[in-house]
């Protein structure tokens, strides 16, 4: 049967477009930061259409306080994020405040790394350690998060960390994890 193939996205490209039986076809897809999802559609005349859902899960490789910059304008669109590098509490920060629709975090390919300044979680110059969720890492921004993945090296959740993340049901605490601030996980 004599078939055709289409994407509805520019980022996905389906080749051959054209062809029949069972010729080989290959996706291919250009790189992204972000996870974003395409349909290809197949098609031939006297039966029903085949759509296939092709999903492209980005990652993120960042240094300590770039995490802003790297996403740009996708970070207000961003619903799962994989990081790997090494993040501070700027970039918690981001994840708070620049990204609304954030469900899913997995932060198990990162270092968290210390951080003294005035652009960090709290509005105020602060001192952040090394190994730890800062406090109020996602207090009052992240609303929709659901589940977080922490790397293995954390030690310390500190003070309201989570705070009011009324949608997060999974978080998976590294074995390395000694202390839990108080109100890390209110109104979870």
């Amino acid at each position: 049967v004599g078939w055709t193939a289409s994407s509805d996205q520019l980022w996905l490209t389906v080749t051959p477009t054209l062809g029949s039986g069972s010729d080989s076809i290959e996706f291919s897809v250009t790189s992204s930061l972000i996870d974003r999802t395409g349909t290809v559609t197949f098609s031939a005349e006297g039966y029903s259409d085949i759509i296939i859902s092709v999903t492209q899960y980005g990652v993120v490789d960042v240094t300590a306080g770039n995490l802003s910059a790297v996403l740009g304008e996708q970070a207000a669109s961003i619903r799962c994020l994989t990081l790997t590098g090494t993040i501070d509490a700027r970039d918690f920060k981001t994840m708070r405040d620049e990204m609304p629709y954030l469900e899913e975090v997995d932060l198990s390919g990162i270092s968290i790394v210390a951080y003294s300044g005035d652009e960090g979680t709290l509005r105020e110059y602060s001192e952040y350690a090394n190994n730890e969720v800062p406090e109020q890492a996602f207090m009052g921004g992240t609303h929709d998060l659901k589940i977080i993945v922490l790397p293995e090296t954390v030690n310390s959740i500190s003070f309201s960390a989570f705070d009011g993340c009324f949608s997060l049901k999974e978080c998976m605490l590294p074995s390395a994890l000694n202390n839990i601030g108080s109100h890390a996980f209110s109104s979870c």
